[in-house]
């Protein structure tokens, strides 16, 4: 059984291209453009939607009933987007035989039949739901260290300054004079940074703890509010005693007396944490977009020659000689398209 439910396509028996086919965990399918018939669909089709790929091609409502509700108008507009353009992507959701919701990545080119032949829609569908979960899980992590400094930050509002945060924060704590020079610390400084309030009292806190990775424009950023009196906010890197790396949240806060800079407070939050996140964030994004890039340009390409090839087999006046060299001509793009996919696998970390 190959797929194709059309004895116009007999001959791709002769050339094992189900087999290379079926071999790949993405799903591939051809669908006529004016019924949306299934003409072929892989195995794969079994392992995201629990059906064969028999039981598909023989009732299309199998698919179409599976799509989410809420995103049938969603697969609908990247049908019609298919065949205004010639090619289109989208997202979304399916139920699986089993009622599992699946996230799904779909991509359909449109194929232009020529003279008796039908338009086809081919296309390729890749599950997203792990990523999708992973993705979801980033966001909320950052949402929630959002809504952490957002608490933070109204706490130190509305508590009468230093005396509160020193007795209930666990973030740093530094008070210096009008020139920036350290005064005075609470215990976290000396926990994180391994510097005693004596080693650094009268020294300009930037000077000693930043290092090679630290932005050196963020610094001179805060010596100027510094010399200008203002207030600052800034992300920047640090290193402590030991040469240990923290990113920290640092809010600085003039103080005045009698309308004379007195000195500034400054509140200094640990946010290791979230910049990790945020790294980690960034390179999975890349990731996707490279593969994105695969699945968008270099698998299409090669899925178009196999087609080519396919419409091109079916001229009455092939000989047995073209028929040898078309099915030798098979042999590139399905090898170029396995290699593609262990591309594509390698990328997104499965292989």
């Amino acid at each position: 059984m190959t797929g194709f439910e059309n004895d116009n396509y007999d001959f791709i028996d002769k050339i094992n291209l189900p087999d290379i086919l079926n071999s790949f965990s993405e799903v591939l399918w051809i669908r006529r453009a004016d019924t949306y018939d299934f003409l072929y669909v892989n195995e794969a089709c079994f392992y995201i939607w629990g059906y064969t790929s028999h039981e598909i091609i023989e009732d299309k409502n199998i698919f179409t009933n599976s799509i989410h509700p809420d995103d049938k108008q969603i697969y609908q507009q990247g049908i019609q987007e298919a065949l205004q353009k010639g090619m289109s992507q989208y997202e979304f959701r399916i139920f699986h035989k089993d009622g599992k919701l699946k996230v799904i990545n779909g991509q359909n080119v449109l194929i232009k039949g020529s003279g008796a032949d039908p338009d086809l829609l081919t296309g390729l569908t890749i599950e997203v739901t792990e990523l999708r979960e992973k993705e979801a899980s980033l966001k909320k992590l950052a949402e929630e260290v959002k809504e952490k400094n957002n608490a933070l930050e109204k706490a130190l509002a509305e508590s009468q300054r230093l005396a509160a945060i020193v007795n209930k924060t666990n973030n740093i704590v530094v008070l210096t004079d009008p020139q920036g020079r350290l005064i005075w610390a609470n215990d976290a400084f000396t926990h994180i940074f391994g510097y005693t309030l004596e080693e650094a009292k009268g020294k300009l806190p930037g000077g000693f703890l930043q290092g090679n990775e630290t932005n050196v424009d963020t610094v001179n950023h805060l010596r100027a509010c510094i010399v200008n009196g203002e207030p600052a906010r800034v992300e920047v890197l640090y290193y402590s005693k030991s040469q240990r790396k923290y990113w920290l949240d640092i809010r600085l806060e003039p103080m005045f007396n009698d309308g004379v800079l007195s000195g500034f407070l400054a509140i200094e939050i640990d946010i290791t944490g979230r910049k990790l996140n945020e790294k980690a964030l960034k390179e999975k994004n890349d990731k996707l977009k490279q593969a994105s890039f695969i699945t968008s340009h270099e698998l299409r390409s090669e899925f178009s020659k196999i087609l080519m090839l396919i419409n091109a087999s079916k001229s009455p006046d092939n000989t047995i000689e073209d028929y040898k060299l078309l099915f030798n001509e098979f042999e590139k793009p399905a090898s170029h398209i396995n290699d593609i996919i262990s591309k594509l696998n390698e990328n997104l970390g499965f292989g």
